[in-house]
């Protein structure tokens, strides 16, 4: 008698403690989207299938899944893969809107600086710098001062990647929505001695230094735009990726 009611009350308990635990555990799959149970580890090129369950727009795939990246395969590309992607021509529209006139982006340069006899080591900088998109030449042009430093490491290694950014911080609150370019790609040293630097000069458009200054005080940065990632955070509610990705 006594071994029955033991029994009774196991099969009434049990069921009734893992009921509770996968009420709680659905409770917390729909307040934060991520999946109770962590997912399998997928490849950083993985692409989802139609069998994957349903889950919130902002829950990244490293969120529930193992993955491997390295420089080449990326958290970005991954997202390219896996949403809707604009054509060429509609990524480079929404680019052109970004940067209607002389916009101040951040500009990385980076070259090798050799520290023995078999060493050398990378030098990067990055600096504030006043670009203007020429959308027919897929060109950027900035002006230089002379001798700085970004323009002796470009001197060396002409490859060179800009970010232009804008959206909501912390400080300026308001609606929450990020906008921004990333542009990759070759520079080059237009010299006042150039026959191009006043043409090029021109196209800058300069605002507070006259022209027979700016020859005597600058030289011109002349980037041609090999690669663009565009993002903008509003894209996610339409379904398509928020990184779209315009190549020359």
């Amino acid at each position: 008698m006594k071994r029955c009611k033991i029994v009774l009350l196991f099969l009434t308990v049990i069921p009734f403690i893992f009921l509770t635990v996968a009420i709680t555990f659905s409770q917390q799959e729909q307040t934060t989207g991520v999946p109770v149970n962590p997912a399998g580890p997928i490849s950083p090129d993985a692409v989802m299938s139609s069998k994957h369950p349903p889950f919130a727009p902002q829950i990244t795939c490293a969120e529930c899944h193992e993955t491997k990246f390295d420089a080449i395969s990326t958290a970005t590309k991954q997202c390219m893969k896996n949403y809707k992607l604009l054509d060429k021509e509609t990524v480079w529209k929404y680019i052109v809107e970004l940067l209607p006139g002389r916009e101040r982006f951040v500009m990385a340069t980076i070259y090798e600086k050799r520290t023995g006899l078999f060493k050398k080591e990378a030098i990067p900088t990055t600096t504030t710098i006043d670009f203007v998109l020429n959308p027919e030449e897929k060109t950027l042009y900035a002006v230089c001062e002379k001798g700085t430093e970004k323009l002796e490491q470009i001197k060396l290694n002409p490859v060179v990647c800009a970010s232009r950014y804008e959206g909501w911080t912390v400080a300026q609150k308001g609606k929450q929505v990020w906008k921004s370019v990333q542009v990759r790609g070759k520079a080059e040293i237009i010299k006042a001695q150039d026959p191009r630097f006043h043409e090029a000069l021109q196209k800058y458009q300069l605002v507070r230094t006259k022209p027979e200054q700016a020859q005597k005080r600058f030289h011109i940065l002349k980037v041609s735009i090999d690669q663009a990632i565009y993002f903008n955070s509003d894209f996610l509610k339409e379904g398509i990726s928020i990184y779209q990705l315009w190549e020359k």
